[in-house]
Formats: structure tokens, sequence, C-alpha cells
């Protein structure tokens, strides 16, 4: 029974967690259409075909502190932060 009890306990810490993932892989998907889009536009996006093997589950760039601010709305493309195009115009040099 004890061990049944441990078990259990860890389902809403499981669960937790599988919503930050789920979040931070809907916001990479945002991020890498907004991307694409620009890549699409400019006329640097080389062969289309290849974004089918890009995956939005990195995550080194997102940092889990504890602290939060919910914004309601925030990933909507009207008011969703711009892309950082530095590391672009770094590589463009």
């Amino acid at each position: 029974m004890a061990a049944q009890n441990q078990t259990s306990g860890g389902a809403p810490s499981a669960m937790a967690l599988n919503l930050v993932i789920a979040a931070v892989i809907y916001w990479n998907t945002v991020y890498i259409d907004k991307a694409a889009d620009l890549l699409r536009r400019t006329g640097q996006l080389a062969d289309p075909g290849l974004l089918k093997h890009v995956s939005p589950l990195g995550w080194a760039h997102i940092s889990l502190t504890g602290d939060y601010v919910r914004v309601s709305g925030a990933a909507e493309r009207s008011i969703a932060r711009p892309l950082n195009l530095g590391s672009v115009r770094n590589r463009a040099s």
C-alpha cells in the first residue's frame, strides 16, 4: 500500500511536467513558423521540404526558474515577441 501511495503521489508532478513540455513545444512551434515565414519572405528558405525535419522539442533557450508572468494571449502573432535576428545578422557579416 505504501508503494502505491508513493506512485500515485508522483502523478500530479508528472502531469505538470507534461504540461510544461507541451507549452514549450507549442511556443517553439509558433516561433519556428515565424522564422520559416521570414526566411520564405526574404527568399532565404532554400528547400521548404526540410522544415518537416525541424523539431520543436529543444528547450535550451528556456529558463525554468519558477518565476513566471502569465499574459493572456501571449502566443498570438499580433503580440508575440519578435524573432531574435542578432545571430542571423552576425553570421551574415
